[in-house]
């Protein structure tokens, strides 16, 4: 007599595990995870390319994905921060229907921005001009130079309203007729990848008074009798900044005379 056995074989226990990973710049992007299968089992035993297949179900963002070649888990520079989740999916390569799935949440940071405080100086403020070329000279973002195709520049406020910031050059300049002081602007830089993400910092300018020189003249009078003009005028040969000084740009005393009959027309 004959008979049969049926015999059922069934697939290993397959067991997907969660993962969690960080990159610290996403403007740098980096590896968040090395290998999701890490922390994955086949049969009670590690899981490996070897033995399961692995493939990327979804994704929140497409810059964060799985390299199903090596199992680690990617973000691309230019990550905008934030939380985002890659779903994958594992299966047994001797029984490709013998899958489980598992998430991977991945955390990518904003870059490190540290704006640094500068210091300027403009001899005349009668002229003016520029006491810083460039406020971002200093100043960083994860680690390299910051420059305006990588952050926003913004005058957040000033102590006088003839220096100012200009944001399209990041320079620090002083209006002609400035008087002589020490002005504060302050500044802010952000992210352009995550404009939140900012950072705060003072220039500190100091503007001179223009080099003002009195030049000393003599006149004469024919005959003290009729008296006369001795001087035309005492500022012909003085000067403001180097240039002729006006009684347009100074005010003119007189501050002793010899003899009162001796007089200064300070009009």
């Amino acid at each position: 007599d004959t008979a049969s056995v049926t015999v059922t074989v069934g697939a290993a226990a397959i067991v997907a595990t969660d993962d969690t990973g960080s990159v610290a710049s996403g403007a740098a992007g980096g590896t968040a995870v090395a290998d999701v299968l890490a922390n994955d089992t086949l049969d009670g035993n590690p899981a490996t390319l070897a033995t399961v297949t692995l493939t990327q179900v979804s994704t929140t963002n497409p810059n964060v994905t799985l390299d199903v070649a090596t199992g680690a888990i990617d973000v691309a520079p230019g990550t905008p921060a934030g939380t985002y989740t890659v779903v994958y999916q594992v299966c047994e390569i001797l029984n490709p229907t013998n899958c489980d799935t598992a998430s991977v949440t991945v955390t990518v940071g904003a870059a490190v921005i540290d704006a640094v405080d500068d210091t300027g100086t403009v001899a005349s403020g009668a002229a003016g001009g520029t006491a810083v070329a460039d406020v971002l000279a200093n100043d960083t973002l994860a680690g390299a130079p910051a420059t305006l195709a990588t952050v926003t520049l913004s005058q957040v406020s000033t102590s006088n309203p003839n220096v100012t910031l200009d944001p399209l050059t990041g320079a620090v300049d002083v209006a002609a007729g400035t008087p002589a002081g020490t002005y504060t602007v302050v500044y802010q830089i952000c992210e352009q990848l995550n404009p939140t993400n900012c950072d705060t910092a003072s220039v500190t300018v100091t503007v001179g008074a223009a080099a003002i020189v009195a030049t000393d003249d003599t006149g004469t009078v024919a005959s003290g009798a009729a008296g006369g003009t001795a001087v035309a005028d005492v500022l012909a040969n003085d000067t403001l900044d180097g240039n002729p000084a006006s009684l347009a740009t100074v005010t003119l005393t007189q501050v002793s005379t010899t003899n009162p009959n001796v007089t200064l027309d300070v009009a």
